[in-house]
């Protein structure tokens, strides 16, 4: 069985920025099933689930909602989106070339997979022909960029509001 902690570790992340991943990913779910589905049939829902009176109700309930990737937020569609936004083509985002005007792109697409979708950081880095620790990296540099350059912090959140 593999260890949370060690999963963390492994990938750089805290307890607490997992804890906020995995509410933001809860959020989205929530968000999905009430778009998708008329709010009389979630209430229902709800309502059919047995609540066990003698539970104490200060006492906490553990609920596990696995974040689930949406049918339309892919890695190819987040690739597409980046490409026509920076003016390159899907073999400049996946090549070898170190150049800024397609390691930015690159960089700011794997964020942007890791953000919305549920792919992992191997998962993402064989859509773009890297290894896990380069979508790792490019993860947190595309973090720090937003709180130095305004100009890709708008761009970043431009692509954000277009995936939500």
């Amino acid at each position: 069985m593999i260890n949370q902690d060690t999963m963390r570790q492994d990938v750089g992340e805290t307890e607490t920025e997992s804890y906020v991943r995995a509410k933001f990913a809860t959020a989205k779910l929530l968000s999905l099933l009430i778009r998708h589905h008329a709010q009389d049939e979630i209430k229902a829902i709800v309502e059919a689930i047995p609540v066990d009176s003698d539970q104490d109700a200060g006492e906490p309930i553990e609920v596990c909602i696995l974040p689930i990737e949406a049918p339309f937020i892919t890695v190819d569609l987040i690739k597409r989106m980046v490409c026509r936004h920076y003016g390159i083509t899907h073999n400049d985002i996946i090549s070898a070339r170190r150049d800024k005007v397609f390691s930015r792109p690159r960089m700011i697409a794997t964020y942007l997979c890791r953000e919305f979708t549920a792919k992992s950081y191997p998962d993402i880095a064989q859509h773009f022909n890297r290894d896990h620790t380069s979508a790792i990296s490019a993860t947190k540099r595309v973090k720090k960029w937003i709180e130095t350059d305004p100009m890709i912090a708008a761009d970043v959140k431009a692509f954000s509001e277009m995936l939500t």
